[in-house]
């Protein structure tokens, strides 16, 4: 019997160092090995944090950010963090800091800021919504 794909929306509200934001990337690696796709990931909440590029990770813990970006990379995967909630923990992007007159940006380049808009279109657009917390 052939098993057919499915197309999942990843909602990722847990903090970069929880065990909800690892099993979100686990999910997400296992699915597209077995022919799945993932239309977009969307860390709102504390999970906004894992787009600073001004992490310093230290040796002996999981780079959470540098997984998430090489597994979006390797398969055109869409990251995004909400716009809102990435504000108020003082991740900006460089179209924010122009914006709110900023000196600089600090976002990973992998990871885009979006409204929820772009959240519910990529529910809409998905056979099945998950999210990790």
């Amino acid at each position: 019997m052939q098993q057919t794909s499915t197309t999942f929306c990843i909602l990722v509200t847990a903090a970069p160092t929880s065990q909800g934001a690892l099993s979100a990337l686990q999910f997400c690696q296992a699915a597209v090995v077995k022919n799945h796709t993932i239309n977009r990931v969307f860390f709102y909440g504390d999970a906004s944090l894992i787009a600073s590029a001004l992490q310093v990770i230290p040796q002996d813990e999981l780079a959470l950010a540098t997984k998430w970006c090489e597994f979006a990379k390797q398969y055109n995967i869409t990251l995004q963090t909400c716009v809102a909630t990435s504000l108020r923990r003082g991740i900006v992007d460089n179209n924010e800091a122009t914006r709110h007159a900023l000196m600089s940006s600090n976002t990973l380049p992998e990871i885009e800021i979006a409204g929820l808009g772009q959240l519910f279109i990529a529910m809409q657009q998905a056979d099945r919504f998950l999210q990790f917390h």
